[in-house]
């Protein structure tokens, strides 16, 4: 009976083998990577081989990198991939752009990736892949960038200086000034477009030491907000020995509006007669740039006299706006112009500094009731003179 007992649970155990081996199992390992070794600050492109061991296919594949320093996923929309179904003794090969971050250390440092054959049940397993981290022996580096101001709608040059610091030559080099960048998972486009080039240059080689300069002709929107503007630069290039490098950095662009800020007389009261009133100022800003800290001085000058406060600060001014400021004046000379000296910033903070001349004059209302009176004086001189002609008619007869 204890044989029977024994012989029985051995053939369970034997059976449950079979079970057990036939459930899927992955395996998760690093083909290779490009350029190898990786660099501080750049990005690696690691080629990820996933196996099914097991003796069932997987349906419900899926993998991905989690970010553990040093090392990020180079665009989050990128992170995971879903794979489906891989059958039993059968592998795929993913690819992934990863970026090393700067202070990574030098020598062997783990990419961690994680996959599942559960992805409805969000269930994964995690494997450590050993990634050689090592200083980039062949440099490019951006050495100088000069780019004109630009107006809204106006045109011009950005030029960008790269130099071979090692003793390697560089080939396939490649160049791509972008007119749009990144912010999350959104793409925002710059207001900027290139002219009669793409926006992409190549260098075939270049050799250790050697220095060349490469340009850019764009042209800024005419609705461009005059402000700093950053312009993404992507840098590729191979060495001799075959390896790929790829860099990202930013190149400065400014977008410059000239103020366009106008002084009229808006208002006087001036009496022709005894000169003296007042004048109401009125500041406009006509530009596109936004004015801030605007000061005013009337300037002193024998052609008037100001008795009131000849300075005023009227500070922000947007733009397509105005505003009005009151002075009490005598006038002396009205064929002279008031002069007024202003200052302010633009959006840019640049300190702009001027003097406006205002053409001055006397108040119309004055010269109109004093004509009127005149007027009316012939009238009544000329109706007096009607009378005493009426009463010496008759005083005759």
């Amino acid at each position: 009976m204890k044989k029977q007992i024994v012989l029985i649970a051995m053939i369970i155990m034997l059976l449950a083998v079979p079970l057990v081996a036939a459930d899927a199992s992955l395996k998760a390992s690093l083909l290779r990577y490009d350029p190898l070794p990786a660099s501080p600050g750049q990005f690696v492109t690691a080629y990820v081989k996933l196996d099914n061991v097991g003796n069932t296919d997987a349906t419900d594949v899926a993998l991905r990198i989690q970010d553990q320093f040093p090392f990020s996923i180079a665009r989050e929309g990128e992170r995971t991939i879903y794979i489906g179904e891989l059958k039993s003794q059968q592998s795929i090969v993913e690819e992934f752009k990863i970026k090393v971050d700067s202070t990574a250390f030098i020598g062997e440092n783990q990419l961690v990736i994680e996959f599942t054959d559960k992805y409805a049940q969000d269930e994964w397993q995690e494997s450590n892949l050993p990634i050689e981290v090592d200083s980039d022996e062949a440099s490019l580096t951006i050495t100088q960038v000069q780019s004109d101001e630009f107006l809204p709608g106006g045109d011009g040059t950005v030029s960008i200086t790269i130099k071979n610091n090692e003793e390697t030559v560089l080939r396939n080099i490649a160049l791509q000034l972008q007119m749009e960048t990144v912010s999350g998972t959104t793409t925002i486009d710059l207001p900027f477009i290139p002219l009669n080039s793409a926006t992409e240059k190549r260098i075939s080689r270049l050799n250790p030491g050697e220095i060349t300069t490469i340009s850019y002709e764009i042209k800024a929107y005419p609705s461009a907000t005059p402000g700093y503007y950053k312009l993404p630069l992507s840098m590729s290039y191979v060495t001799d020995q075959g390896a790929e490098t790829e860099t990202e950095d930013y190149v400065g662009v400014i977008v410059q509006a000239v103020p366009e800020l106008k002084i009229l007389l808006d208002e006087s009261t001036v009496s022709k007669d005894t000169k003296e009133g007042t004048i109401t100022l009125k500041y406009i800003n006509k530009g596109i740039n936004d004015l801030k800290f605007l000061d005013s001085e009337i300037v002193t000058s024998e052609n008037y006299e100001i008795s009131s406060n000849s300075q005023d600060y009227i500070g922000d001014l947007d733009s397509d706006d105005y505003r009005s400021e009151t002075y009490t004046i005598k006038i002396n000379d009205e064929s002279q112009p008031l002069k007024v000296k202003v200052s302010f910033k633009d959006e840019n903070n640049k300190e702009y500094n001027q003097i406006i001349e205002v053409p001055l004059r006397f108040s119309e209302t004055t010269e109109k009731s004093s004509h009127t009176g005149t007027v009316i004086l012939v009238i009544i001189l000329l109706a007096a003179g009607v009378v005493y002609f009426q009463w010496r008619r008759k005083k005759r007869r």
